[in-house]
């Protein structure tokens, strides 16, 4: 890994970019690491392949898709995404729940120590309730995720990874809530998490042409960032990784 060294200059009103100012990466690669003062975002930043020289930090994984329910309202799974090149340790991350407006976040699991996502793969948390229909799944919660809540991912340090809101939820990002199609049972449609900019629910799905080019695009904005899914598509941790 070549070193990256850079000022950590933010603009007003875009805090989430820092200016490039010297910089190395391996082949070519778009994903560089280095250090930041920016304790939210940590460690990760990409560079921006429409302004070469802005960087855009960012988590290094996000959620990718979900389901509140499927053949029974207690069929439901979250899965998220390592977006980067290297494995990222999970260890002592949490799902949390929040209802649609007001209330407090609830934590549905905390992961063990050991638990680690490799470079661009999945990793699955399913219900553990018997109507469960996914595949093997990498950690099990207690049903009870509305349609128009909310879901979000904390590290170990219980800093804020990513964060879901559905159909009017008051804290998705960007105060803008994903669509989530399901309302009654039972329901074969999830909402997942776009590949890039241009990604539709036709080019996500079977037989489109980013079908297979993982879960990685992030503006920070629910409504702007996921699409719908006509069938639901969820992989795990044996899943084969994306790109």
């Amino acid at each position: 890994m070549a070193n990256v060294a850079f000022n950590d200059y933010y603009v007003p009103g875009k805090s989430n970019y820092v200016y490039l100012f010297a910089f190395s990466v391996d082949g070519g690669a778009n994903w560089v690491y280095g250090l930041t003062n920016n304790q939210y975002y940590k460690s990760w930043i990409y560079i921006d392949p429409l302004n070469f020289g802005r960087l855009n930090l960012l988590n290094p994984v996000v959620i990718s898709e979900v389901s509140t329910r499927g053949s029974t309202g207690n069929d439901e799974y979250v899965e998220i995404y390592n977006r980067t090149n290297i494995a990222v340790d999970i260890s002592g991350w949490k799902l949390q729940y929040k209802q649609n407006t007001g209330g407090s976040w609830s934590t549905k699991v905390t992961l063990l120590s050991g638990v680690t996502i490799a470079a661009h793969s999945y990793f699955l948390f399913g219900s553990s309730d018997s109507s469960y229909s996914g595949p093997a799944r990498d950690a099990t919660f207690t049903a009870g995720l509305a349609d128009n809540g909310h879901i979000r991912i904390l590290d170990s340090s219980n800093n804020v990874i990513d964060t879901v809101g559905f159909n009017g939820g008051d804290a998705a990002e960007g105060g803008a809530p994903a669509t989530n199609p399901c309302s009654t049972n039972p329901c074969l449609q999830s909402v997942e998490r776009k590949a890039k900019s241009t990604s539709t629910s036709a080019t996500m799905e079977s037989g489109g042409e980013d079908e297979f080019l993982g879960n990685g695009y992030d503006t920070n904005n629910n409504a702007n960032d996921f699409i719908v899914r006509s069938t639901k598509d969820p992989q795990n941790s044996s899943s084969p990784p994306e790109p």
